[in-house]
């Protein structure tokens, strides 16, 4: 534990202590002990996703990168998003695996920041197994059509060529949508 402990050096102030705290305790081979940090960390909700986000940044245990990524999977937070999607990306296919199925309790409001992560970077095959992992669970919702030709790009051979050509049309389709709705406030 104490190379966890080390590793997780960047919250110095006490505003941030407890929550430092629960995320060692991550670490813990007591089931209990984890069990009751988890607890404690979705209790504080949103107010534990910068610093969470913050320990995947420098934590390297991956049992305790893959309780973090858990953690904010189940937090069910627009604010989780980033991080989930950034977290695709990982080297370890458990922790890309829960990234995944965060992003897809976060459903449809999680479509775009995809779509913008592709463009970005489609070269990545964890991403683009990532997104294909959430696009396949979207079937549905409102999103399926947009999914559906998402999934036949990230299924094709020249999959790095395309994909951010789909998921940039995808997108401008998705703002056009938006724009062309009435509006009932």
């Amino acid at each position: 534990m104490n190379h966890i402990h080390n590793q997780y050096h960047y919250l110095q102030s006490d505003k941030h202590s407890d929550i430092r705290s629960l995320v060692l305790n991550l670490g813990s081979r007591d089931f209990f002990i984890r069990g009751r940090a988890r607890g404690q960390l979705l209790k504080l909700g949103t107010e534990a996703i910068d610093d969470l986000a913050a320990a995947l940044d420098c934590i390297s245990d991956e049992l305790l990168r893959w309780e973090v990524v858990k953690i904010l999977a189940q937090l069910h937070s627009p604010g989780t998003i980033p991080t989930l999607i950034t977290t695709l990306e990982d080297q370890n296919f458990s922790i890309r695996w829960m990234a995944a199925r965060g992003l897809i309790e976060a459903g449809e409001i999680a479509v775009k920041p995809v779509l913008k992560r592709l463009i970005e970077n489609p070269d990545s095959a964890f991403l683009r197994e990532g997104a294909h992992h959430f696009c396949n669970d979207l079937e549905h919702t409102d999103q399926h059509i947009h999914c559906r030709q998402l999934l036949k790009a990230l299924e094709a051979p020249d999959a790095p060529e395309n994909v951010a050509v789909v998921a940039a049309q995808l997108l401008n389709s998705l703002k056009q949508t938006e724009v062309t709705q009435p509006s009932y406030s």
